[in-house]
């Protein structure tokens, strides 16, 4: 592994330390007070300046991001919401929006809330309110290696209708500066079902501010309804604007290798963010614009789908389905861009 800047061993490490936590870890805690009462959560911590947190009571997703201790993620103004104070129906959805490093859209609906007689479908989908089940947290020594992972399941599904797993580790190493997210989604029902999933992930201040540089290999793009007057300026990232309403770009994406790559980077403060993921599943990329004051966002969110709701993906024969006993499989490798020689070297790779 590489600690500090130097090759070693574990024996080297273990020289060094009466107990590697001091270095790296996982630990369970819960959260105690306010609408974020009872949320629990899986701390993370790899030794390379990589922190993060996992939400337990919310599927997985991640809550808190940051890197030698400067914060990546939103925390959005409602902060942390406990699956059980949630209110996801109609606008009230924006009352329980916590942000995170990234929260989990699907797995029947993404975009507009719908309700088709059978279930409804609320804005972004259920599934980010489904606590894990069956979840296991390991850091062990594999080699020189010391690995960090966390595992769980969460079934979105109803009685007389779907009944779709989502099976999600999410894992990283000592001095890496990053870690990986791999998500296995099963039909265990009889029926063929609809699959709409987008990982949102949001980044804000102070990572995101003016003149910071969005990047991503794609292919062509259209904007969101009410977006297209700033289609021209759709790559700026720009001071907050009071009242600025939000804007979005969905891009098709192109391959490298079987992967595409997204990522912003900030050229004052040296820092960025890579998200590199598998375009057989994820084919499309959301980029999200939120300028507005207080509200101060920028969103990376790899997806299957339009975006525009199961309703209107439906209308448009573009809605994608997964038959009876069908795994279909997501992976995204979050990487942290430390200085200009890696922001470089990453332009020269993706030209």
């Amino acid at each position: 592994m590489k600690l500090n800047g130097k090759e070693m061993t574990k024996a080297d490490v273990l020289r060094r330390t009466g107990n590697i936590d001091q270095i790296a870890y996982v630990r369970k805690v819960t959260l105690s007070e306010g609408k974020g009462e009872g949320i629990r959560l899986y701390e993370i911590a790899n030794g390379s300046g990589i922190e993060f947190s996992l939400q337990e009571s919310k599927c997985l997703d991640i809550l808190d991001m940051k890197y030698k201790g400067e914060n990546l993620r939103l925390l959005a103004k409602t902060g942390p919401v406990a699956e059980t104070r949630a209110d996801n129906r109609g606008i009230n959805y924006l009352r329980s929006i916590s942000g995170g490093f990234m929260y989990t859209c699907g797995l029947s609906n993404v975009g507009k809330e719908y309700e088709d007689g059978i279930a409804r479908h609320y804005n972004h989908g259920r599934v980010r309110f489904i606590p894990a089940e069956k979840v296991s947290a390991s850091a062990a020594w594999e080699g020189d290696e010391y690995k960090i992972s966390v595992k769980g399941e969460m079934r979105d599904s109803g009685f007389f209708n779907d009944n779709l797993v989502l099976r999600r580790e999410i894992y990283t190493s000592v001095g890496e500066k990053g870690f990986h997210i791999r998500d296995v989604v099963e039909n265990e029902g009889f029926s063929k079902q609809p699959i709409m999933i987008m990982y949102h992930m949001n980044l804000s201040y102070p990572l995101i501010d003016k003149n910071c540089e969005f990047f991503a290999t794609e292919s062509g793009y259209m904007p969101i309804p009410g977006s297209e007057a700033e289609a021209d300026r759709r790559l700026e990232i720009t001071d907050p604007v009071d009242g600025y309403d939000e804007t979005g770009y969905l891009y098709t994406v192109s391959s490298k290798n079987g992967k595409a790559f997204a990522g912003v980077y900030n050229k004052e403060k040296k820092l960025g963010i890579l998200i590199s993921f598998e375009d057989k599943n994820l084919p499309y990329l959301l980029e999200w614009k939120s300028m507005r004051s207080g509200d101060y966002a920028f969103g990376i969110m790899p997806t299957n789908c339009h975006i525009m709701g199961r309703e209107k993906e439906n209308e448009l024969g573009t809605l994608k389905y997964i038959e009876s006993f069908e795994k279909l499989c997501y992976n995204i490798d979050v990487t942290v861009i430390d200085g200009d020689d890696e922001y470089n070297e990453i332009k020269k790779v993706l030209k």
